[in-house]
């Protein structure tokens, strides 16, 4: 009997010291992570403000369906409170950033430390509750696949603008640039790492059905040749920043060392040069076609199934290149000329009428 009572007693001892333990900052961060929290009043226009933690570490709001801003940087937990901290190239000042105590299902914002949002003054005490996807009304840009972004993409009013530019690159990037600033899904489709890949499968399944879907080809053709662009940031207009990251640059590692070769020798080749000097879309074009009658390399390409990721991935990997260099020299002049010549190569790869 004894030995029972002394069981109970150190069975209550160790449950009341559970309730009383507090989470640590990771077990914070676990249970939040991947949540969406909506704002308690209405965003600006009337439709919800919404919080979103990503799994990485990073976190976007938008404030509304109706305006064109994405808030976005790194999110953490210190002493019990999240703390978000707003990227730099957002035009925010360094050490922007909002502070809010964590609840159960609730984030209590902390105005006398924080430095607010951007159409949005919150106050001190205001709650944003945790909310499930299917609840919310507007798309949550942040959950959303890339194909579903693209889809969003397509549907929007000024998506056909993107084919009222000619030809050149410059001005696809230029009507891309501004498309980008009325559409926050091609905004955020933009960040994520795998961009040039999922337009590169979009611009393929138009290709398979392209009576129907022509213009849509065209218009991501657009937005693919912004995306290859390294040196987009040379028009300066504020706000284009460079995708071409660390994680990007590793993603040359998935061609193997076949596939590069073969790359090289089409790049080595004495009429790859030839592929420059058209200055429409159908000269380039047609060059590709009378390069591959001569170069038995591209020949060789142009029969493989995945010879556009090939392709593409060679773009992205001199990219990273152009980029690594800080000063113009006559290898940067190279590396350009050897990027440029492989766009024309995959534009023509993804002409189904050839």
């Amino acid at each position: 009997m004894r030995k029972q009572i002394i069981l109970c007693i150190a069975l209550c001892l160790i449950c009341l010291a559970a309730c009383g333990r507090q989470e640590t900052d990771e077990e914070i961060g676990e249970r939040i992570a991947g949540k969406i929290y909506v704002y308690e009043k209405e965003g600006t226009g009337g439709g919800e403000f919404t919080i979103y933690l990503g799994e990485d570490g990073v976190y976007t709001y938008e404030e509304s369906p109706l305006s064109s801003y994405i808030g976005r940087g790194s999110w953490t937990v210190e002493d019990g409170f999240l703390i978000l901290t707003e990227d730099e190239d957002r035009g925010r000042e360094e050490g922007f950033a909002n502070r809010f105590r964590v609840e159960e299902e609730e984030l209590v914002y902390l105005d006398g430390q924080s430095s607010n949002f951007l159409y949005i003054d919150a106050d001190d005490g205001d709650r944003f509750r945790e909310t499930p996807l299917e609840e919310i009304q507007v798309p949550v840009l942040a959950v959303m696949t890339e194909e579903e972004l693209i889809r969003e993409i397509i549907d929007q009013e000024h998506f056909y603008d993107l084919l009222l530019s000619d030809d050149s690159v410059s001005e696809h990037t230029r009507f891309v640039y501004g498309f980008r600033k009325k559409c926050k899904a091609l905004d955020e489709l933009l960040k994520r790492e795998n961009a040039a890949e999922a337009v590169l499968s979009a611009i393929q399944s138009c290709n398979e059905a392209i009576s129907s879907a022509e213009l849509e080809r065209d218009g991501l053709k657009s937005i693919l040749d912004y995306l290859l662009d390294a040196e987009k940031e040379s028009l300066e207009l504020a706000g284009v920043e460079n995708r071409m990251t660390d994680a990007a640059a590793g993603k040359t590692d998935t061609v193997g060392a076949e596939e590069k070769e073969l790359i090289r020798r089409i790049t080595a080749d004495e009429h790859f040069s030839e592929l420059l000097a058209g200055e429409h879309a159908w000269e380039q074009r047609w060059a590709v076609y009378w390069f591959g009658k001569n170069c038995e390399e591209l020949e060789e390409l142009l029969k493989r199934e995945d010879a556009a990721q090939i392709v593409l991935s060679a773009i992205q990997e001199r990219n990273c290149e152009i980029l690594a260099h800080e000063t113009d020299s006559a290898e940067l002049e190279k590396i350009r000329c050897e990027r440029d010549g492989l766009r024309y190569i995959l534009d023509y790869l993804l002409l189904p009428e050839k």
